[in-house]
């Protein structure tokens, strides 16, 4: 699995139920690139405080419920990019050290990055659509782009 340095992929999957991966024992440093594309998660998705050395890719997913991610560290890419987020989205105290690529990616209810630190490269909230309340307090931009995004709970 991860803490062996193989890639993981896997596309066009649906993954039922609650994924809460702090209840595994993973290692919290995951050395091994990770792509989930064009997926849909059907539950509420979970883990805290991991360190993701290689790229993180789960572009084009779908999360129906809640996504927590909090105090992650991406030394990697991080790819979300053209994602639907239908529950909370709660990326807090996060830190990426290298892109982070959420564009074209629709937030419906609130979206939480409060704390974050976007180090080295270019955020990317191009194009999303936030639907619910957006907080970015006391997070930390090197390069931010977020032309034809959409803040409409404050409209």
């Amino acid at each position: 699995m991860f803490w062996h340095g193989r890639p993981v992929k896997y596309d066009h999957n649906i993954v039922k139920g609650d994924l809460d991966l702090s209840q595994l024992s993973l290692q919290t440093n995951i050395s091994s690139p990770i792509r989930i594309n064009d997926s849909t998660f059907d539950g509420i998705v979970s883990s805290k405080y991991i360190v993701l050395d290689e790229p993180f890719n789960l572009s084009s997913s779908n999360f129906t419920k809640d996504l927590y991610f909090k105090g992650y560290t991406f030394n990697g890419c991080a790819y979300f990019h053209s994602s639907n987020f239908s529950g909370i989205a709660d990326i807090e105290r996060s830190r990426f050290n290298s892109s982070a690529e959420f564009g074209s990616s629709k937030f419906n209810l609130s979206s939480d990055f409060q704390d974050s630190m976007f180090i080295s490269a270019i955020a990317d909230f191009v194009g999303c659509e936030f639907n619910g309340p957006a907080n970015f307090v006391h997070s930390n931009f090197s390069s931010i782009l977020a032309k034809y995004s959409n803040f409409n709970s404050y409209k």
